[in-house]
């Protein structure tokens, strides 16, 4: 006759909490042990990037020449002349269509070789992987974690990781960026305002999606902070003139005004709003709409509509969040907020992602919420694991992963009872 026992949640638990605060996870080398695997099989993963070209790090390398060479990096046939000059007429280089100040600090590493520069590139996007990682640590408070748990859960974030390989492979400035905005959170945190407000300004003059940070921090009424940021997006700006003048300021500004006022896209652009690997809300209301013959000019309304209806639904926990000013948190929201309101969001834009499950995932632990493990799971999955095939809707599925995310984000924290603490901040 076998013996029966029922098996209860709580029991689930105490085996958790037993687990978790277990003294051969603790042992350092232990520890050690774990995160020099996971570490190393992100290397081994990263390898063949190493001896590889790359068409974005390329674009870089040309419009640093450009600008050194006083040409328009904004005009497509002067930038691919170029390009041909520097890499031949085989390879595709994207033409440049940032703020002249990233190509003006590529400057100095457009001085070495191609081959080079390019390996310069990928070892530079190594260190800020580990730069990403010691700030999310600092961010965390992991060193003060009852267990070592949400730092291999970090470390794991890693290993396979599909947006952050593209991240390297394409030689992009992501993780450049993704660095900027997590020490400029950090120096927030310990109202390090100037610092703070440095970092945030050159993380916006790189990628346009950190001014998300700066409307949040207006809603707040961060005033002294939004000071900071515009004396110092002003020394920037001055610099960048003094040392490169202003023309590739202008032609910038003109470049832009050109492609709005005529509305008439380049070569380049090719209806990247409806490209299949487009994975911004704009990218699935674009394919949506070409699904089902609808006509484009729908796009815009039906987005405005979907976020009025977002704000609506969820009006209270935002007036929550503008209330406690929990930074983790904030940025979390904020981080995937920029990847659904983006025109554009490849797939390797999504590395940021490892912020908020990172948090989430410390959270869980720390409210022994053990059950939400699971779906967590398959949100990670699906953001940074799932191949891109596929044709619509099944191409979206980061997107909707990083939707239901950001709801469940709002459910969990602004619930009667989850409420974030509010940090004395200035």
């Amino acid at each position: 006759m076998g013996i029966k026992k029922e098996i209860k949640r709580e029991d689930v638990f105490r085996f958790m909490d037993k687990f978790l605060s277990s003294d051969l996870l603790k042992r350092k080398t232990t520890l050690g042990f774990i995160l020099a695997i996971l570490f190393t099989i992100f290397l081994l993963q990263n390898i063949p990037n190493y001896v590889e070209s790359s068409r974005d790090a390329a674009s870089y390398y040309t419009a640093a020449h450009g600008i050194t060479q006083k040409i328009n990096v904004y005009d497509e046939q002067e930038f691919q002349t170029l390009a041909d000059t520097l890499f031949g007429t085989s390879p595709v280089i994207y033409p440049y269509l940032y703020f002249p100040v990233p190509a003006q600090l590529f400057v100095p590493l457009a001085q070495l070789k191609p081959s080079h520069y390019f390996r310069a590139i990928f070892i530079l996007n190594l260190l800020c992987t580990c730069a990403c990682l010691f700030a999310i640590y600092l961010l965390l408070k992991l060193k003060e974690a009852a267990s070592p748990i949400s730092l291999i859960f970090l470390f794991f974030l890693l290993c396979g990781n599909l947006p952050l390989f593209n991240t390297i492979h394409h030689g992009q400035i992501n993780l450049m960026v993704f660095a900027l905005i997590l020490f400029s959170l950090y120096a927030l945190k310990n109202n390090r305002l100037y610092l703070s407000a440095l970092l945030l300004s050159l993380a916006v003059f790189f990628k346009i999606y950190p001014v998300l940070f700066l409307l949040l921090f207006l809603l707040q009424k961060r005033f002294k902070y939004l000071a900071w940021v515009a004396v110092n997006s002003a020394g920037i700006f001055l610099l960048s003139i003094l040392i490169f003048s202003p023309q590739p300021w202008v032609d910038f500004i003109t470049g832009s005004l050109r492609s709005f006022t005529t509305g008439k896209d380049t070569s380049f652009f090719m209806d990247f709003g409806a490209h299949i690997n487009n994975y911004s809300l704009n990218g699935f209301v674009s394919q949506f709409l070409l699904q089902f013959h609808l006509p484009r000019s729908l796009v815009m309304p039906l987005i405005l509509l979907m976020l009025g209806l977002f704000l609506f639904l969820f009006r209270s926990q935002i007036r929550l969040m503008l209330k406690h000013r929990d930074v983790n948190l904030d940025t979390s929201i904020i981080l995937v907020l920029s990847l659904i309101l983006s025109t554009i969001t490849w797939s390797h834009h999504y590395v940021i992602m490892i912020f908020p499950f990172a948090y989430f995932f410390h959270q869980l632990i720390r409210d022994r919420r053990y059950i939400y493990i699971f779906p967590l799971g398959a949100f990670v999955y699906f953001v940074l694991y799932y191949p891109t095939w596929g044709g619509f809707p099944f191409n979206q599925f980061r997107l909707f992963a990083i939707v239901i995310f950001l709801i469940i984000i709002f459910l969990y924290y602004f619930s009667k009872k989850t409420r974030p603490q509010a940090e004395q901040r200035s």
